[in-house]
């Protein structure tokens, strides 16, 4: 599924946070710089479709 996701228009570069709290109540905590930009679309596959590898990597 493709999501085109436009951020808002005063979106700017900077440390976001996030806080998740999972069901049995553990609270995670992350941050992260974020650039904003538009990321190229994903292509390609490994392995390609219906190749298996020899072997976990």
């Amino acid at each position: 599924m493709r999501q085109n996701r436009t951020p808002p228009a005063d979106a700017q570069d900077g440390w976001y946070a996030a806080r998740i709290t999972l069901t049995d109540g553990k609270v995670h905590s992350a941050r992260h710089y974020v650039i904003i930009s538009k990321l190229a679309g994903a292509s390609g596959q490994t392995p390609g479709h219906k190749q298996e590898l020899p072997a976990p990597p």
